[in-house]
């Protein structure tokens, strides 16, 4: 019976990862879609030099929120024993932490502005980081959520606020109020989230602060801040670039076509991650599982962003110009090169995360430091010539990188490659399939001179209908499968 014990233990695991997938799915599919719409109406009622300048405000919201969290959320949730008082510790120095970060960004704000030749930039970024303080209150309660694979709860509180942002920003955008529609509708959003995290969690503070603990934590998180400075680099240099050289307005441009470019990786695949995250941290000293969870994963989410990377691609054009508008026709390269690299991003995603939840940080730190020699000249050489050509760095790098990232899993799982391709032909085949259908009609409405709406529309209704004809026909296993699984992610049994 002793011997059964892991194997049990395993199965309850992923009972609440898949009822957390369920509530992070819902979770997903509301706010993203909500997210989205509300970008589209924000773009056409805004310019594009008023995303550059959010853009450059959210370069150092991010690196500062590298630096204020430390690697103590995902600390908080490996934590094993004196959780409350860990918490507390957490707590205190995020308060501190939050107020010495702040006063940093607010003196370095003009000469930030000097950097990107942006005088506007300067007050939107103070005002922006006001958002640090709201971080205390959010790394507590999404720590003690995740711990408990609390999904449900953090539904209300990443959707709520979404729309109450999104909502508000429309309006003030409507009224005439430029960037400060964004600049608002963001800050009320924050501090809607914090107020309904405090709200969700029985915790409080004590407000008593223990040394060892946060030394404990700093040194676990210190590693992980080391390689989150990397990737923010990793992710945000090619921003800094545009922003410098090419301008606020083409940076608007750039990101927005970015976000688009990437959802299958950053609004599909990104939002499960807590749940990865949490699943592989207790799934770590059962090997089988964690190879099998692995790449039920890639398999899975692969069905869902393959195919919807190749309608980005493929139909870039028609659909940035019908939805977005003629002023933002300079995005279309940026979402075509961008998309492949948000594709193999909605898999690759698992090997960083995996190699956090069983200790093996070293291993993916390699990784990033090779990456960061061979991004950095490239980056650096491509952007005098223009959005087309950096964009098209990163399907490149994503290409090359693609048999490295994927090997560091292979070795520490003992994966095949043949197990690899097992799990994704299926993706591939039919987001193959959907590419050259949308390719195929694309040329043929532009020579019976269909308008740019109907063919939108079309495009999307043979995209559906083939991804649900290709999978029932090319493999029916898997698509009762993934009837099955959505069966059991919505009644939450087991599986």
């Amino acid at each position: 019976m002793a011997e059964m014990q892991p194997i049990e233990t395993a199965k309850e695991i992923g009972h609440k990862a898949l009822k957390g997938s369920k509530w992070v799915l819902i979770s997903t599919i509301l706010s993203k879609s909500f997210q989205f719409l509300s970008t589209i109406i924000l773009a056409r009622l805004l310019l594009p030099a008023d995303f550059g300048i959010i853009a450059i405000s959210q370069i150092i919201i991010g690196i500062v929120s590298l630096f204020q969290d430390m690697g103590m959320t995902q600390a908080l949730i490996q934590k094993k024993e004196d959780i409350e008082e860990s918490a507390d510790t957490v707590f205190l120095f995020n308060i501190f932490w939050s107020l010495i970060l702040y006063i940093a960004v607010f003196i370095t704000a003009p000469y930030i502005g000097y950097f990107f030749e942006s005088n506007n930039a300067v007050v939107v970024i103070r005002a922006l980081c006001l958002s640090f303080f709201s971080q205390p209150f959010n790394i507590i309660s999404n720590a003690f959520m995740k711990r408990g694979f609390h999904f449900r709860s953090l539904l209300n509180i990443t959707l709520l606020p979404i729309i109450l942002s999104g909502i508000l920003s429309i309006i003030l955008a409507y009224l005439g109020y430029g960037v400060w529609s964004l600049v608002l509708g963001i800050l009320t959003g924050n501090l809607f989230s914090a107020i309904l995290g405090w709200l969700s969690i029985s915790w409080r503070p004590a407000f008593k602060f223990n040394m060892g603990i946060a030394k404990d934590m700093l040194n676990f998180g210190g590693a992980i801040s080391i390689q989150n400075v990397i990737i923010w680099f990793e992710n945000t240099f090619d921003d800094i670039l545009v922003g410098r050289w090419l301008g606020t307005p083409l940076l608007g441009v750039y990101r927005l076509g970015f976000n688009i470019a990437i959802i299958p990786a950053s609004q599909i695949a990104g939002p499960i991650n807590d749940v990865v995250y949490s699943t592989f941290v207790r799934l770590q000293d059962n090997k089988a599982e964690l190879k099998r969870f692995f790449l039920y994963i890639i398999k899975y989410i692969s069905l869902i962003t393959f195919p919807i990377g190749a309608f980005l691609f493929t139909a870039a054009e028609i659909f940035i110009t019908t939805v977005l508008g003629e002023k933002w026709s300079k995005a279309v390269p940026v979402v075509k090169f961008v998309s492949i690299y948000g594709t193999i991003g909605s898999i690759t995603f698992v090997i960083p995360t995996l190699t956090r939840a069983i200790g093996k940080h070293d291993v993916y730190y390699r990784y990033l430091i090779v990456f960061l020699f061979v991004m950095t000249p490239l980056y650096i050489y491509a952007v005098p010539y223009g959005l087309k050509a950096i964009s098209a760095v990163h399907l490149l790098l994503a290409v090359i990188f693609l048999p490295y990232i994927f090997n560091i899993g292979m070795r520490l799982l003992n994966i095949k490659l043949s197990e690899i391709v097992s799990s994704l032909w299926v993706s591939i085949v039919i987001s193959t399939a959907v590419g050259v259908s949308i390719h195929g009609f694309t040329m043929f409405s532009t020579s019976i001179s269909l308008s740019q709406t109907t063919s939108l529309f079309i495009i999307l209704s043979i995209s559906i209908f083939l991804y649900i004809a290709l999978l029932y026909l090319i493999s029916r296993d898997t698509f009762l499968e993934f009837i099955r699984f959505s069966i059991i992610a919505a009644k939450g049994e087991e599986k």
